[in-house]
């Protein structure tokens, strides 16, 4: 017989084993199929491509170093059209690019920020409640990891993968280290939104599953 998650989808046969939570990439190895007859011709052809994007960028290259630097100038004029300590933002959904989200606001100045969550914790994809048995990370956590916060110094474990649980482990301890956990507005089921261009802000209609009000 066959587990599934809250949501149907398939989990592991009973009985099978889940892989760890932390698989080093030592332990990995190569797939079977890691060397077959056409990746010569595919290394090739990635070898051309690649040649001949560099000789378009020497052809462009005063264009491009110019663009550059004009860009460079500007943006570093630049200021926000609104003080970020001024604004209210609403993030909707607390998985992994919500919480990003909090975190780089709160870097830029804004202090007023809510992220809004269904669910009885952050995590997205990660949550128990989504997350089927033994899920692991599809691209190695040096990849993964949020910015200027990588999940481990070990460049074994940063190549390797890691399990959901782990990953909401991951999660929990960026939280932390931003203090971002007062920006969470769990339980939260946004109903709609509602648009004022004329004055460029939104209200929002969240209804709270633990309370049931709006």
């Amino acid at each position: 017989p066959m587990l599934t998650t809250d949501i149907g989808k398939p989990e592991l046969e009973i009985g099978e084993e889940q892989p760890p939570p932390i698989t080093p990439f030592s332990t990995i190895g190569k797939s079977e199929t890691y060397w077959t007859w056409y990746r010569p011709i595919a290394l090739a052809f990635v070898l051309l491509i690649t040649l001949l994007w560099l000789a378009v960028a020497v052809v462009f290259s005063p264009i491009i170093i110019i663009g550059t630097a004009y860009r460079r100038y500007t943006v570093g004029r630049s200021t926000f059209h609104t003080n970020p300590s001024e604004v209210k933002i609403a993030v909707i959904g607390c998985g992994w690019t919500g919480i990003q989200c909090v975190a780089r606001l709160k870097e830029i100045g804004v202090t007023d920020i809510q992220a809004y969550e269904r669910f009885d914790d952050v995590g997205g994809t990660w949550h128990p409640n989504v997350r089927y048995l033994g899920q692991q990370t599809h691209a190695p956590m040096h990849v993964t990891s949020f910015k200027d916060y990588p999940y481990s110094s070990e460049k074994d474990l940063l190549e390797g993968k890691i399990r959901g649980d782990e990953v909401q482990n991951y999660l929990a301890r960026f939280i932390a280290e931003k203090n971002l956990r007062g920006c969470f507005k769990l339980n939260s089921t946004l109903k709609a939104v509602h648009y004022d261009s004329k004055r460029n802000t939104a209200l929002i209609d969240v209804k709270y599953s633990d309370s049931g009000l709006i």
